[in-house]
């Protein structure tokens, strides 16, 4: 296992490379859900302003004592649903920012820890990276091969690495940097479009296994 560890330490220029990826799937993932929070946030004050029309109505003798129970029943209802959902997305966006963060420190510094590490801390480092892990037999060698736990299987995911790689050299040749007030060869909206299936991947990826 401690060789498995160090195989898997996310160090050097790669692990900041995966560290930065990951962080902007992250981004883009409060980015896509902005629109869904605006939209509950505009019900949930719609609500509220229908509820003080009511009052205002019923003070006004417009309606019965009747009638407004009955309308403020149902808007509360309504309202207490959107604000749960309100809540879910601000305690999503806490907690995976939080999860995202620690699994980085420990991927980074996984082999030093597991080192470390009493036998009973093993143990629960095994269970916190890993599924399981199988020793396969390949030309009469043995080689482990670890089944990870979300968010680990994203972030030691070869294709992790892949993109991490592929937007790190991109971003060096100016591709990402697209700036709509600007002009010249690399500055083109089509440019960045090329790449832009790899932070939605992260972002999908992060948000089934964060």
């Amino acid at each position: 296992m401690p060789k498995l560890y160090a195989r898997l330490s996310l160090g050097g220029e790669l692990g900041r490379q995966i560290e930065r990826l990951l962080c902007e799937g992250l981004q883009l993932l409060r980015k896509d859900d902005r629109e869904t929070r605006d939209q509950l946030q505009a019900t949930r004050d719609g609500i509220e302003k229908k509820q003080r029309k009511l009052l205002e109505a019923h003070y006004n003798d417009a309606i019965s004592m009747e009638i407004l129970r009955e309308e403020q029943q149902a808007l509360n209802t309504q309202l207490v649903a959107v604000k749960r959902d309100l809540e879910l997305f601000e305690a999503d966006d806490r907690d995976t920012e939080q999860i995202l963060s620690q699994a980085l420190d420990f991927a980074e510094n996984c082999f030093q820890m597991y080192a470390r590490a009493p036998e009973h801390l093993k143990r629960i480092f095994n269970q916190v990276f890993f599924e399981k892990v199988l020793v396969v037999q390949d030309d009469h060698e043995y080689k482990v091969e670890p089944a990870f736990k979300a968010p680990f299987d994203v972030i030691f995911s070869p294709l992790t690495a892949s993109l991490a790689t592929q937007v790190t050299r991109l971003r060096s040749t100016h591709f990402l940097s697209y700036n709509p007030r600007a002009r010249g060869k690399h500055n083109s909206p089509s440019m960045t479009t090329g790449c832009a299936w790899m932070f939605s991947t992260m972002a999908r990826l992060l948000r089934s296994k964060v």
